[in-house]
């Protein structure tokens, strides 16, 4: 088994009704240190891209605040950061744009590396997708502009004075991380069946 270099794993969290979402990203550290006294600071720094992703979603949902742990050969921290939950948010500010599409559908963003091979790319599935910005199953041009901001957030580098982190793409295969350069939305609507079909089901966004 690959072991992996010093990296920043943070993770989102949204909820909609009794239906849950879940989002997984990879940081590392390209300048500076991450440390028990900052770790909270940088979770801090990268939370902004909570309210990115709760954009892209129908209103009314919830977003947690962002959970992280930091590996090195020297630190293992966990921690979530200091913000509140942000409620009731997403798009919609009256009952005609609360309508979301069926919970199996969601938008897709793709992550694209320098290098080929599908290892060395993902995906990310948005879900509670409002049907104000879908039109025949396609994004509209309401929506492309907001699906299209969370994507440039996505290969930003963030964090505070003095650290850096660089969000990445991990190659599980490998067990290597490869800078994220690039993010396409995909236009048209996709499936996202879970194969136990449960009532609600729980989606896992990041592949």
């Amino acid at each position: 088994m690959p072991v992996l270099p010093a990296h920043l794993r943070v993770q989102f969290r949204f909820e909609r009704n009794e239906a849950k979402a879940g989002c997984s990203l990879y940081y590392i550290v390209v300048n500076g240190a991450v440390t028990n006294a900052n770790f909270i600071q940088v979770l801090n720094a990268i939370d902004p891209l909570r309210q990115k992703f709760l954009d892209c979603m129908g209103a009314p949902t919830n977003a947690y605040p962002v959970q992280g742990r930091y590996l090195s050969a020297t630190e293992d921290l966990e921690g979530v950061s200091s913000n509140p939950v942000f409620e009731e948010g997403g798009v919609g500010t009256d009952s005609s744009t609360f309508d979301i599409l069926p919970e199996e559908n969601a938008i897709v963003i793709q992550k694209r590396t320098n290098l080929p091979g599908r290892s060395k790319r993902g995906r990310v599935f948005l879900p509670f997708v409002p049907e104000s910005l879908v039109n025949d199953s396609k994004i509209n041009v309401l929506g492309m502009p907001i699906f299209k901001l969370l994507g440039q957030a996505m290969v930003q580098t963030l964090g505070i004075t003095g650290v850096d982190c660089q969000p990445v793409h991990l190659d599980k295969k490998n067990g290597t991380f490869h800078q994220i350069v690039h993010t396409r939305v995909v236009n048209e609507v996709c499936s996202r069946r879970d194969r136990r079909a449960p009532k609600r089901p729980e989606y896992i966004l990041a592949i």
